[in-house]
């Protein structure tokens, strides 16, 4: 979590004591940490929906078909989405960098729906300042050699950073006086916002290194994709939530109107 921010770009919540997990070591990082995981999310949400899109246009084969196996891939076995992808692009382009790639890739496509917008209040709030950092972040490869321009960008990240928590305070707030005896909404948001403080920090930790030795620039590209990938996670967990209490709403609604 970002709740301030400094002249060396620190956006960390000293609050979150947790761990966090070290970039990989290569284009395709072995294993399924969690950051290979969280590479997967920007696979399936930015990478996919294009892919499926151009194959489409084409009109080359069940190109939807193949969608879905790749979803229920990743289902099945988290991360192997970006690691079948990044072998695919690495065996097409070798000296590709393949996190980089993907970083600039998300802020060129639209990523996931608008539910959460259509929402409006703080859930439009949330989803404002998250696209914010995901475009900021997508930048960060044309202006890291441009120190001035790269400092002034890390403090509008810590901001929208500070301002994406104080709508998720609010949201969990109304959420928690709305639903009361629903322990497992609290327990959810909490999760995530704990998931959500960690890749933040790491981002801050990655931060810190290259300022100390400019040379490691491409560090902090494993980091800032993992934290385009809270977001989306997160996203798509609190919109699961929503419409699953709406849906519930809606049952109850339709029982109390036949009891009428």
């Amino acid at each position: 979590m970002a709740s301030s921010h400094s002249s060396s770009g620190d956006v960390r919540d000293t609050r979150d004591q947790q761990g966090s997990h070290p970039p990989p070591t290569s284009n395709t990082a072995a294993g399924n940490s969690q950051e290979v995981i969280a590479f997967s999310t920007i696979v399936l949400n930015y990478v996919l929906p294009q892919v499926v899109k151009d194959l489409e246009a084409q009109d080359v084969g069940p190109a939807q078909a193949f969608a879905d196996s790749l979803r229920k891939a990743e289902a099945e076995v988290p991360g192997i989405a970006f690691q079948i992808v990044s072998s695919i692009l690495e065996s097409q382009s070798p000296k590709l960098n393949v996190i980089e790639h993907l970083l600039k890739l998300t802020g060129s496509s639209a990523g996931p729906d608008s539910y959460l917008e259509s929402q409006g209040g703080y859930y439009a709030e949330l989803e404002q300042h998250a696209h914010e950092v995901k475009k900021i972040l997508s930048s960060l490869p044309e202006i890291v050699l441009d120190r001035s321009r790269f400092l002034d960008n890390i403090k509008k990240i810590a901001l929208h950073l500070k301002n994406y928590l104080a709508a998720l305070v609010h949201i969990a707030k109304e959420l928690e006086q709305k639903y009361p005896q629903n322990t497992a909404i609290q327990r959810s948001l909490q999760y995530r916002r704990q998931e959500f403080s960690r890749a933040s920090r790491h981002f801050s930790e990655q931060l810190k290194v290259y300022f100390q030795d400019n040379s490691k620039a491409q560090n902090i590209y494993p980091s800032a994709l993992a934290l385009i990938a809270s977001n989306i996670q997160f996203s798509h967990k609190l919109k699961d939530m929503l419409l699953q209490l709406n849906g519930v709403n809606a049952s109850r609604a339709t029982s109390r109107g036949r009891d009428g």
